[in-house]
C-alpha cells in the first residue's frame, strides 16, 4: 500500500498513531469505517473514499474519532486513439494519439511508440511500413493502455517507362509515372 499523498493504482494504506497517558489504549483500539475494532494499527484502503471515519478507544471507553478522506486511487488506464495520416511529398506516416484520463490525469511522459522509452510528445512519424506496432499511454498512477496499429505503404519509385502486363493487359507507360499519367497509357488488351 502507498502513501495517501501521491496518486496510485494500488491500495492505500492508512497507520494510526495514539497514545493514551490514562487508562491505556484498549486491547482492540482501533476501528476503521464499519469493520470491526482490532488490535492493528493498520488499515487498508481500495477504492476512494470520503468521510471514512477512524476511531481510537482506550480501556475506559473513551473513543476519539477522526474523518478520513482517500481520493488518490486511480485504477483505470487512460483512453486514446490513434491517428494514421500519410504524407505523399514527405513519404512517412504521421502516428498521433489523442488520449485523456479523468482520474490522475496523463503522466507528464505519457506515450511510448514501438516499445521505445516514454516520451512527452504525442506523436511520430514513421519511413518504412510496420505492422504490429505498439502503441501504449499510460496516467500519472501507473495504469497502461495499449494497441498495435499497422502502417503500411509502398515508397518504390514509379513505374519507369516501359511495356508491362496487368491483368490481361499490356499497358505501355510513356513518361515514367503510371499513377499521373493514366491518359499517357496505352492499353491493348492481348487477347489471352
Amino acid at each position: 500500500a502507498k502513501s495517501t499523498s501521491s496518486w496510485t493504482n494500488a491500495s492505500v494504506k492508512l497507520t494510526v498513531t495514539a497514545s493514551d497517558s490514562g487508562s491505556g489504549l484498549a486491547a482492540k483500539p482501533y476501528k476503521f469505517g464499519s469493520a470491526a475494532w482490532q488490535s492493528g494499527k493498520t488499515y487498508n484502503v481500495d477504492k476512494n473514499v470520503s468521510g471514512l471515519v477512524v476511531q481510537v478507544k482506550d480501556k475506559a471507553g473513551n473513543v476519539k474519532k477522526i474523518t478520513v478522506n482517500v481520493n488518490n486511487i486511480d485504477r483505470t488506464a487512460p483512453t486514446f486513439s490513434v491517428n494514421r495520416q500519410y504524407d505523399a511529398d514527405s513519404k512517412e506516416y504521421a502516428i498521433t494519439v489523442n488520449a485523456a484520463d479523468s482520474g490522475s490525469g496523463l503522466n507528464s511522459t505519457a506515450y511510448s511508440f514501438g516499445g521505445g522509452s516514454w516520451v512527452s510528445q504525442n506523436s511520430i512519424s514513421l519511413s518504412e511500413s510496420v505492422r504490429g506496432y505498439s502503441v501504449k499511454v499510460r496516467d500519472a498512477a501507473g495504469n497502461v493502455r495499449s494497441t498495435t496499429i499497422d502502417a503500411v505503404f509502398d515508397n518504390a519509385d514509379p513505374e519507369k517507362p516501359g511495356i508491362y502486363e496487368d491483368n490481361g493487359y499490356i499497358i505501355i507507360i510513356p513518361n515514367g509515372d503510371r499513377e499521373s499519367a493514366d491518359s499517357d497509357e496505352i492499353g491493348v488488351f492481348n487477347g489471352t
